[in-house]
């Protein structure tokens, strides 16, 4: 494997991204964007990493960078992880916006690198890093699948969050406020069945309103896929699920390379 880290223009000033490679390309290597807390986190720490293995094992390509107040990321006031992007958003600087030009600049680069082959793009990402690869992925259309695993869909569930419950900015920044364009996506989602941190019933109604979606545009075939599982309790699940999700996502890159 290389890894190599290069550096975007964004509204910030500059984000730093790491790409991996594996040593042997396929004839068409597809691209993931993969996001946990830190890009470390997403690309080198098991369970988390292994949706990039997926891809990197099978001569895909591998990209990271740290989610907004996280890794190298902390704010200049000290600011850092989740309640750091609390607190950014209620002054009105909301890091998710952020995020999404962040990746969407990103995946400029990696255009401009010529690192983008016929078997396109997909974004995954693990609770936190979920909730940004799907609003990721439903702000661009060059993702053209997402995974999420145990996602948050609804910040106002977290622990930490119950102060700004009843603020209108926190309500919009919930999955059903903005998902629709991921309606004939591919979304992989899963979530354990009593995952009371991010809310099991949260992420399989905002599942439901796709399917639903889709339903009204009488569309024939769907690549929605749910899968709401037993094995651990509370905010995990098995590695498997890691795997599974790279695989379900390395599937539809190369069904798209395939056409």
């Amino acid at each position: 494997m290389t890894s190599t880290n290069f550096a975007v223009k964004t509204s910030e000033g500059s984000l730093d991204c790491l790409l991996v490679e594996p040593d042997q390309l396929a004839p068409a290597p597809a691209m993931l964007f993969t996001f946990s807390s830190t890009a470390d986190d997403a690309t080198n720490v098991a369970p988390h990493s292994l949706p990039a293995e997926a891809f990197l094992n099978k001569g895909h390509r591998v990209l990271s960078f740290d989610l907004p107040f996280h890794g190298k990321r902390i704010g200049p006031d000290g600011r850092q992880s989740l309640e750091g992007m609390r607190d950014s958003f209620l002054d009105g600087s909301d890091p998710f916006v952020q995020f999404i030009e962040d990746g969407k600049a990103a995946l400029d680069e990696c255009e401009a690198r010529n690192l983008i082959s016929a078997a396109g793009v997909s974004v995954c990402g693990v609770s936190r890093g979920g909730y940004c690869a799907l609003r990721l992925a439903a702000a661009d259309v060059r993702f053209h699948s997402v995974a999420g695993l145990a996602p948050v869909v609804d910040w106002r569930r977290l622990t930490g969050f119950e102060q700004v419950k009843d603020h209108p900015g926190f309500a919009a920044l919930a999955m059903p406020s903005w998902s629709e364009p991921l309606v004939g996506r591919g979304v992989y989602v899963v979530i354990g069945n009593s995952d009371i941190r991010v809310g099991t019933d949260l992420s399989v109604a905002s599942m439901l309103k796709l399917y639903e979606l889709e339903a009204a545009e009488n569309r024939t075939t769907s690549r929605l896929c749910l899968h709401v599982v037993d094995e651990l309790p509370g905010h995990s699940i098995l590695e498997y699920w890691y795997s599974d999700a790279g695989n379900w996502l390395r599937r539809q890159c190369e069904a798209l390379s395939a056409r």
